[in-house]
């Protein structure tokens, strides 16, 4: 029997998965009608993550703020959110241009 060797992802991966994270929480917030000041108050009642991890903790929530923001502005406007994500989705080098 062969030992698999598992591959730890690369920080560009987690960086990636990260933002994704915090893109999809901050949709979902709206998705449930809940403004800035909730997200803010929601996001400070991970006690634990807060008191566990408060650097990563502090990241999360200021990105998690910036995309809902970012979303509330463009809700305004009528203007669509454009990812933070770099590439895109559906761009970069697993989707070449056609």
């Amino acid at each position: 029997m062969t030992a698999t060797r598992l591959r730890t992802p690369s920080a560009r991966a987690r960086r990636r998965r990260f933002v994704m994270r915090a893109e999809l929480d901050a949709a979902y917030f709206h998705l449930y009608g809940l403004g800035h000041d909730d997200v803010d108050y929601i996001m400070d009642s991970f006690g634990a993550f807060q008191r566990n991890d408060p650097d990563r903790f502090a990241r999360t929530k200021a990105l998690i703020l910036d995309v809902h923001d970012a979303m509330a502005r463009a809700m305004e406007t009528g203007e669509p959110y454009k990812t933070i994500l770099d590439p895109p989705p559906d761009e970069g080098p697993r989707h070449p241009s056609r």
